[in-house]
């Protein structure tokens, strides 16, 4: 049985995305298997390539992109959520995609662990 994780919180007012980055370096380090990583509403603010952080902060979004290159998974942001936030294709940063709802719940539909970050 994998996991779903699904985000919904920005990066840079809440704690659920840092929580669910370190939720999922937990899964991989324990042999766990992650079949969907899918960011919503404010999450979406985690795929975005070029952030604004302070050089003394941890840059959540470039660990995201290195977390889902070295264990070969696709971050996936909803698309209404971008459309809604003026975020386009071209400001993505490596290792996210485009995708729906409609693909969320088609994964969720198998047998599948789901945690929900806030």
């Amino acid at each position: 049985m994998a996991y779903v994780i699904i985000i919904n919180s920005s990066p840079l007012t809440a704690l659920g995305s840092l929580s669910a980055y370190r939720f999922c370096q937990a899964l991989i380090t324990n042999n766990h298997q992650i079949s969907l990583i899918f960011f919503i509403q404010d999450a979406v603010f985690n795929g975005i390539s070029q952030p604004e952080f302070p050089y003394d902060e941890f840059n959540l979004n470039e660990a995201w992109s290195e977390f889902a290159q070295h264990n070969k998974l696709i971050l996936e942001l909803c698309s209404t959520a971008l459309i809604r936030r003026g975020i386009n294709q071209d400001q993505l940063a490596s290792g996210f995609k485009i995708s729906s709802l409609a693909n969320l719940y088609t994964i969720l539909a198998a047998d599948q662990k789901v945690i929900t970050f806030h």
